[in-house]
């Protein structure tokens, strides 16, 4: 699943909209934006399954209590004392043998970087230029190489001397 802006609320849409308009605009506050409803949200958009972080708390043990923990992780990212966790280390083997370290955060801070995906995408959104496919919301590798080949077709047909036959 990709990190979209579809079914957010539509005030996030309209920090895009602004960044468009007035590419010179500077947002230099977006706390107010982050709300209860847009952690949960954050929340319930997270792996259900993924790794636990150095807290080794998961999905379904954060649920348990998702209202009173995601008022307080609000609480604390409101005051300015929300402080991300260190990142667990885990190793996983590679098929010549060598290990290949991984970093799993901590279901909060996993909300958290959620969130700011959301905020910050609509605004660099309008940045990017169109043949640009990393990491961009409904993008992906497929496409990318599909467009690399239609440009290399243009280039080769361009560049392939025109031939006239006279009948």
């Amino acid at each position: 699943m990709t990190q979209s802006m579809e079914g957010l609320l539509p005030r996030l849409d309209r920090l895009g909209e602004a960044a468009k308009r007035n590419k010179s605009l500077q947002f230099d506050n977006l706390f107010h934006h982050i709300n209860l409803a847009l952690l949960h949200k954050a929340f319930s958009h997270l792996n259900k399954r993924a790794a636990k972080g150095v807290d080794n708390v998961g999905w379904f043990e954060y649920q348990v209590n998702a209202t009173t923990r995601l008022a307080s992780l609000h609480q604390r990212l409101q005051a300015g004392c929300y402080k991300a966790k260190p990142v667990k280390r885990i190793w996983i083997p590679k098929a010549d043998g060598t290990l290949r370290p991984i970093g799993v955060t901590s279901i909060e801070d996993k909300i958290v970087q959620q969130v700011v995906v959301w905020l910050l995408e609509p605004i660099y959104e309008v940045d990017f230029l169109g043949f640009s496919y990393g990491f961009r919301p409904n993008r992906n590798q497929h496409q990318a190489l599909d467009g690399t080949r239609i440009r290399v077709a243009r280039i080769h047909y361009a560049s392939a001397p025109l031939t006239i036959t006279h009948q």
